[in-house]
């Protein structure tokens, strides 16, 4: 996490305050709790765990903190160091090989800068296969410099790209070994690293610190490297690296080898001064480019608005947007989207100026291609009860027939295709009053009261929501009963499909179960041995409603041990007894016990979850 540069419009005021900005937000709460302030690794309180934080922002511990990053960056996984927040020291202080994700908060200084940030992302490690990065980017909606725009997001996009270049994420290459000839032999190729180091594994990691270094140097440009030649300053990089892995060896060999290597690479552009690289990879508008990518991971809804926002300032005054479109003499609204999909509309006419004009003048297509022809929200319909005999007139028979009719081009214009909406406040009582047919649809039908209604369901028998479901469907459930009961009785005593058919059924969530003591009381009285015993139990139909299958989930927290406590059985093998026993039986996996404890053979005084049993009685691992 890289904080803002004080004095920039996103840092709060001060290096402290950025950094407590962010612990608030790891911790998810203003009041966090922080232990080990005065430790390199701080512990910071997220919910129930614990984040482990390197704050090289502070410079107190400056030296014992890269030491940490350094020992974490060795480690065979990534649970030494949970976060790293920084400002600009870490670009230039130890790498962290399992960092997977980073975000930059404000603009940088440089795109070296930026390069060097993204690339120490990019450190390879086992089991890492993707990482993300975030960047702010400066933008403001009145930005109508798309040169300049343009120009941002390659640089950004640039340094995305030479940094996995850099690190070999793409296309990378292995070391160069040297052809030499020996007398009587011919030519045969050298790897001076390979031959230098004591197996592949110490050859891999001083090739992969030493291209680290290398990278650094060349992509800062410092001024030690810019006074020498490339190749001096890398034998040095490869002599200091060489002699602090203890190998004496080749130095002058494996330095050309690696030179070789690094010629090789696209990297090597404008010797790795990544500044100076000119890769033009957006050429057209900025905003669509950005957009195009953005619009996937942050939402199309979010960037429409910003699209319609970042626009405004590039299109015309709606009334000469108007008179162009006008002249265009287009007769629908249908021409209007095959003309904007031709090509020849101007840029800065909007595709959708219904969205982009609608609160600067819109009034309807009619107005904007200058046909006259009105939206129905501004035409001027027959009053409800004349339009509504005039339908009945028709004799339709259903709703289906009145679309027809309506796209049949019979239809007058006073008498609206959506009458629901067009007389919503205006008498509407549903298309069966509408039609003449005198259907009534389900939210305006009185239905019986829900203790008559649940009274005569009850009577049918039904066994599960599938039967209810088949039985509103056969045409024989009456009128006043809802097919959709937990809606129409939702707020007067409904209480689930259980209740409604009498099969006592309710959900799991919705369930009350009687307290863990006497539960349990319960539970002992069935004198049951064995998890196997309590399964069946489960499945047999016979367990009261209120006594949980899964006790060990439901009284988590209230009081639960494990399964001997629960059944009240004490009459398992001591643990060295029934270890003797399982050994004897000469079984090779999990998975083989797991099958034992179901074949039957299994004693009752084995237990099946021996793990729980024998807890705190010498139990060890499943392999012991």
């Amino acid at each position: 996490m890289y904080i803002p540069p004080v004095g920039t419009s996103c840092s709060l005021g001060t290096k402290a305050q950025d950094v407590d900005a962010v612990l608030k937000t790891i911790a998810g709460t203003d009041a966090y709790i922080a232990d080990d302030r005065d430790q390199p690794i701080m512990r910071l309180k997220r919910g129930n765990e614990w984040v482990k934080v390197v704050n090289l922002v502070d410079e107190h511990l400056r030296e014992e903190k890269k030491e940490v990053i350094i020992a974490a960056h060795e480690k065979p996984d990534s649970n030494d160091i949970d976060v790293i927040i920084a400002l600009g020291l870490f670009k230039e202080g130890a790498n962290w090989r399992w960092a997977d994700r980073e975000i930059i908060i404000g603009q940088r200084g440089s795109l070296t800068e930026l390069n060097q940030m993204i690339g120490r992302l990019l450190r390879d490690a086992p089991g890492k296969r993707h990482v993300e990065a975030v960047q702010s980017l400066p933008f403001v909606f009145d930005q109508t410099d798309k040169t300049q725009m343009r120009r941002s997001l390659n640089d950004y996009f640039t340094a995305i790209l030479l940094s996995m270049l850099i690190e070999s994420i793409i296309s990378p290459l292995p070391p160069v070994c040297t052809k030499k000839s020996t007398p009587g032999d011919g030519e045969h190729r050298i790897n001076y690293l390979r031959e230098a180091c004591l197996d592949d594994g110490q050859a891999a990691m001083v090739l992969e610190e030493i291209r680290h270094q290398v990278c650094d140097a060349f992509a800062a440009c410092s001024s030690s490297v810019e006074g020498r030649s490339r190749r001096e300053a890398l034998r040095q990089i490869v002599t200091d690296v060489l002699t602090a892995h203890g190998v004496n060896d080749y130095h002058d060999e494996i330095a050309d080898q690696v030179f070789q290597m690094i010629n090789r690479r696209s990297a090597m552009l404008k010797r790795l001064n990544v500044g100076n690289v000119n890769m033009d990879l957006i050429s057209d508008n900025p905003f669509g480019c950005f957009l195009q990518y953005a619009s996937e991971a942050c939402g199309i809804r979010t960037f429409q608005e910003l699209r319609i926002a970042s626009r405004v300032y590039a299109m015309q005054p709606f009334a000469a947007a108007r008179t162009v479109v006008r002249a265009l003499e287009l007769n629908s609204q249908k021409d209007w989207y095959t003309y904007c999909g031709s090509g020849k509309k101007p840029d800065d006419i909007p595709r959708n100026p219904n969205i982009f004009y609608g609160d600067r003048g819109w009034v309807g297509f009619g107005d904007w291609l200058g046909t006259g022809r009105r939206a129905n929200a501004n035409r001027i319909f027959r009053p409800f009860s004349e339009a509504r005999a005039f339908v009945h007139t028709l004799n339709l028979d259903s709703q289906d027939e009145w679309r027809a009719y309506c796209t049949s081009g019979k239809r007058p214009e006073d008498i609206p295709a959506n009458p629901n909406l067009a007389y919503r406040d205006e008498g509407w009582a549903g298309y069966g009053d509408w039609i003449g047919t005198g259907r009534v649809g389900n939210r305006n039908r009185i239905f019986r009261p829900f203790d008559e209604a649940r009274a005569f369901v009850r009577t049918l028998g039904l066994e599960s929501q599938k039967a209810w479901r088949t039985f509103c469907k056969s045409g024989n459930k009456p009128h006043d009963i809802p097919g959709n009961p937990n809606s129409a009785y939702a707020e007067a005593g409904w209480d689930g499909y259980g209740d409604w058919l009498g099969t006592c059924k309710i959900a799991t969530s919705r369930r009350r179960f009687r307290p863990f003591l006497e539960a349990r009381r319960f539970a002992r009285m069935l004198q049951l041995v064995t998890i196997e015993e309590w399964r069946r139990y489960c499945k047999s139909g016979k367990k009261p409603c209120d006594i949980p299958s899964a006790p060990a989930v439901t009284y988590k927290h209230e009081g639960w041990t494990n399964m001997r406590d629960w059944l009240g059985y004490e009459g398992f093998r001591s643990f060295e007894d029934a270890r003797e026993f399982v050994r004897g039986l000469g079984l090779e996996s999990t998975a083989e016990w797991l099958q034992y404890c179901k074949s039957g053979d299994k004693p009752s005084d084995i237990p099946s979850d021996a793990a729980g049993v024998y807890k705190d009685h010498g139990w060890i691992s499943i392999g012991d």
